[in-house]
């Protein structure tokens, strides 16, 4: 079966410059890491930054995921 895993898809919207990077979201919204951490027992950045991508793309939709966004 031929997919794609969210680490894959998160890579590809980074390189395409439509999502910033899992540093920067680390940097940006640490709050959303912790509680990941908390809650899930593992980040899954790649999986935030993989749907966001998905719907900035195919949906149009205005969120705080592109690079323009991220903190230094």
């Amino acid at each position: 079966m031929g997919y794609y895993d969210d680490v894959a898809i998160a890579n590809f919207y980074i390189k395409s410059g439509v999502v910033m990077s899992v540093e920067q979201f680390k940097r940006t919204y640490p709050e959303a890491v912790e509680r990941r951490l908390k809650e899930w027992r593992g980040n899954s950045i790649e999986g935030s930054l993989a749907h966001g991508g998905i719907e900035i793309t195919c949906l149009g939709a205005v969120n705080g995921l592109p690079p323009k966004f991220a903190k230094p």
